[in-house]
């Protein structure tokens, strides 16, 4: 009867390790979702204000409309203060390694009837484009006296590689209207 001999053992011992390496390969490129081809990105609004309602807050406080980006805990805990109570709890949830946050600001208003509504968020190479639509009081509509800050924070998912030195610009009827970060003068 002939005897069998136990299988050669494998010459190679990393054979396992490539395979796991492999594996995580995949898993890493599986939770960053590739940049779609047109550069649209995913949002969602966290917070919307449009009134006076929250005036007892701080408030961002320019004149002109304003950009700012929460991409880390330390840009959060120096912006989240501009925020009601349910913007500055989605900010502490937040996961700075998939999404950012993205503050839009119309500016200080002195009657009710303003607001910021985004419509699109698009990445074109390392400029990130919000187009946003500014409401505005009708003329002659006899709008009410109010101290306002208008403004919506949105969580905007990150697709494809992302790095320090990406612009972020916002555009208002065809015109970019803030840049962030502010250039230097």
């Amino acid at each position: 009867m002939p005897r069998l001999s136990p299988p050669a053992p494998l010459h190679n011992s990393s054979f396992p390790i490539h395979n796991l390496l492999f594996l995580f390969f995949l898993v890493l490129t599986a939770c960053i979702p590739p940049l779609p081809e047109d550069g649209s990105l995913s949002f969602q609004t966290i917070e919307q204000k449009n009134d006076s309602a929250y005036s007892l807050q701080e408030q961002y406080t320019a004149l002109e409309p304003g950009l700012v980006v929460i991409d880390s805990e330390e840009s959060r805990e120096r912006y989240e203060v501009w925020f009601g109570e349910k913007g500055r709890g989605q900010l502490g949830r937040m996961n700075f390694g998939t999404t950012i946050g993205v503050a839009i600001f119309q500016g200080w208003k002195n009657e009710a009837g303003y607001g910021v509504e985004v419509e699109r968020v698009v990445r074109v190479g390392d400029v990130v484009t919000v187009a946003a639509r500014f409401a505005q009081p009708e003329l002659g509509g006899g709008s009410s006296p109010a101290v306002t800050s208008p403004y919506q924070l949105i969580r905007v998912s990150k697709a494809g590689e992302w790095h320090a030195g990406i612009t972020y610009e916002l555009v208002v009827e065809g015109e970019i209207v803030a840049v962030f970060p502010t250039p230097e003068p």
